[in-house]
């Protein structure tokens, strides 16, 4: 049962990150990837512990939501936890379910392929779907880092005025690089609760 109340949770999170954005948002945060402006932060562990925090960016290809978070335990750095491929598959259900819901139409799904960024492996998805009325291309980009989850999920209109993946990589590498912002306050460590 709390299983199935984190997943409720998270799910409820993710949603939350893909509400509508600030007509003025506010000044670029420090380090944030060029043309990205962060529009929020928000720390899921009071209410649901192991849920993380979330910072969301806004810019002018679309929004960027960034996840760190443990699910209470601790991962195997990269790709090779033995969760951590059906945690994956859970995001890509997740979409499918906002589409079931009628949030999304005409959901296209890529194939799941792992790349590096920043000298990280990274498994990541694509889609393709059109959300109040407008075409959008997304993609999930997920690993492990530090015993927690580090989860990508880039939403640009459609369609992109660059190379979606390029852009993908280029905020990642420029995230990875920066120093702590607002939402990535330290997280108790997995396992625990506060």
């Amino acid at each position: 049962m709390p299983q199935l109340r984190a997943a409720l949770l998270l799910l409820t999170a993710l949603l939350a990150g893909c509400q509508a954005t600030p007509l003025r948002p506010p000044p670029p945060a420090p380090g944030a990837a060029p043309d990205w402006v962060q529009i929020g932060a928000h720390s899921y562990e009071q209410e649901a512990p192991g849920l993380g925090a979330s910072r969301k960016y806004q810019g002018p290809a679309g929004t960027i939501d960034v996840y760190r978070y443990d699910l209470r335990r601790a991962w195997q750095d990269g790709l090779g936890d033995p969760a951590f491929n059906p945690h994956f598959q859970s995001t890509i259900e997740e979409v499918k379910y906002m589409a079931a819901q009628g949030r999304y139409s005409g959901l296209q799904i890529g194939p799941v392929r792992d790349v590096v960024v920043a000298g990280l492996p990274f498994r990541t998805v694509s889609y393709h779907f059109r959300v109040y009325g407008r075409e959008m291309s997304s993609q999930t980009y997920l690993t492990a880092t530090g015993s927690r989850l580090l989860k990508y999920r880039m939403s640009f209109f459609d369609p992109p005025a660059v190379d979606a993946a390029e852009m993908a990589r280029r905020f990642i590498e420029t995230d990875l690089s920066r120093p702590p912002a607002e939402g990535d306050e330290p997280l108790a460590p997995p396992g625990s609760s506060l």
